[in-house]
């Protein structure tokens, strides 16, 4: 059976198993200790249907669609509970929102404000300051930009070409490059990155453009007064198994000082970039557990043991993929 196929045959069995009365009841209850972690990161003021950016008519929807018994608190919250031995109240949902993005101040936070909700918001330290671009959208910048619809470059030992006339294009090229990049050593995801601008012949800013742009540190003090936590995301977004020990210790170290000291209130949790379980090694947990971060989520996963390694569920437009995983269907199946 293709992929497509088995994507088909999955929303179908979601379909009928959402809609048959009560089972959503039983679900929820069934599963009602396990929390709910959300893992969000763009957001878009647009009424887009599908994808990953998650639209203000979406995610208003999706807050309405929690249960009035639910408890919606912060990461920080929750683990302290659990260091505590304390009960964690069932129906448990926290919002996480990765990477430091200016739209989620735009579009989600309003929203979160309205209905009374917490979340805890990763930064990634020098994207905030606006001394650096996030890398995957340096390449998605560069695909959007170039002129150049065929180029030649070399990816390890393929060539490989650079077509970015159509839409679909360049989301082939850009998912074939970010492959490529997260799993080479730093130093050589950078210097395809710039090959590729030079090949392309786009020039990238300084700083980020408006639609790549992050928050702000005066937004993050007003966003923290007001219920959201903000969390650690590293300094520079790295992939942190492909970083020389010294950059290592100082891209989960340093976020702790610089969020203090930018926004009144020490950071508590840390959100690991890319969020695979291949990026989280042994040295990765060690550093993190050793120097005053309380817990730390990833990108996946079903076991919430390890609080140092919180599995999130990841959230799109897809209505019926939310209902499903609110209910607990994703945490019962795994389990």
């Amino acid at each position: 059976m293709t992929n497509n196929k088995k994507h088909n045959k999955k929303q179908l069995i979601k379909k009928i198993l959402c809609r048959t009365p009560g089972i959503l009841r039983y679900v929820a209850y069934r599963t009602r200790h396990l929390p709910r972690i959300f893992m969000y990161h763009r957001f878009t003021p647009e009424n887009v249907p599908n994808g990953h950016v998650v639209s203000a008519l979406n995610f208003e929807w999706q807050l309405r669609q929690l249960p009035r018994h639910c408890n919606v608190m912060t990461l920080a919250e929750y683990i302290q509970l659990r260091r505590q031995n304390a009960p964690v109240p069932p129906y448990t949902v926290i919002f996480t929102i990765d990477d430091g993005y200016r739209d989620f101040y735009d579009v989600a936070y309003p929203l979160l404000r309205t209905y009374r909700y917490p979340a805890t918001f990763f930064a990634t330290t020098a994207f905030v300051e606006g001394d650096i671009w996030l890398w995957p959208d340096r390449l998605h910048y560069v695909l959007e930009q170039t002129q150049l619809f065929g180029e030649e470059l070399t990816l390890g030992n393929e060539t490989v070409r650079l077509l970015a006339a159509t839409a679909e294009q360049k989301g082939a090229t850009w998912q074939l490059l970010s492959d490529y990049c997260i799993n080479v050593p730093d130093d050589e995801k950078w210097r395809v990155i710039k090959h590729v601008e030079d090949c392309l012949q786009v020039g990238v800013p300084d700083t980020p453009t408006f639609e790549f742009a992050a928050a702000s540190w005066e937004q993050l003090r007003e966003m923290v007064a007001n219920g959201i936590e903000v969390g650690g995301h590293t300094v520079t977004h790295p992939v942190l198994s492909r970083l020389e020990p010294a950059n290592l210790y100082d891209e989960l170290v340093r976020p702790k000082t610089i969020i203090e000291e930018k926004t009144g209130k020490a950071p508590e949790t840390f959100c690991y970039p890319n969020g695979r379980d291949a990026d989280i090694t042994s040295r990765v947990l060690e550093i993190v557990k050793a120097n005053g971060w309380m817990g730390a989520v990833q990108g996946s996963g079903i076991d919430f043991s390890n609080l140092y390694r919180l599995p999130r569920f990841g959230v799109t437009n897809d209505r019926l993929d939310f209902l499903w995983k609110l209910s607990g269907f994703e945490q019962m199946l795994w389990k």
